[in-house]
């Protein structure tokens, strides 16, 4: 029963800094490959991962950072809910960065830091 609960450790992807999400994906990959994952699945996300790491906005600072991981959270769950067995939604290619949703990410974290500066 233990082993299905998730380790009180476990930290959300958009809580993580760049340098632990990319220690998390090389691990992840080397685990999928472990699992025998589909190669065009592994490949696929290994491609996200990548253009995500040489995004324009991986150096422009915090807010920026926390764009492309919390992106990163959101769009992945996504993928994996769409690879489902159950899953009536055909899967999509993930290493197809949608700049208008990074975009919107950013506008979005940008006006809740307003916000919170405010209140």
């Amino acid at each position: 029963m233990a082993a299905t609960r998730a380790s009180k450790k476990v930290i959300p992807d958009h809580q993580l800094t760049c340098q632990q999400m990319s220690i998390g994906k090389g691990r992840l990959i080397t685990q999928m490959q472990i699992a025998k994952w589909p190669a065009d699945h592994i490949q696929s996300l290994g491609a996200f991962f990548l253009k995500l790491e040489g995004s324009k906005l991986r150096h422009m600072g915090p807010i920026s950072d926390l764009t492309l991981l919390t992106y990163q959270a959101e769009v992945r769950q996504e993928w994996h809910n769409t690879l489902r067995p159950s899953s009536n939604e055909p899967a999509f290619d993930i290493s197809i960065i949608n700049q208008e949703r990074v975009d919107s990410t950013l506008c979005w974290l940008m006006l809740q830091h307003q916000v919170d500066s405010i209140g």
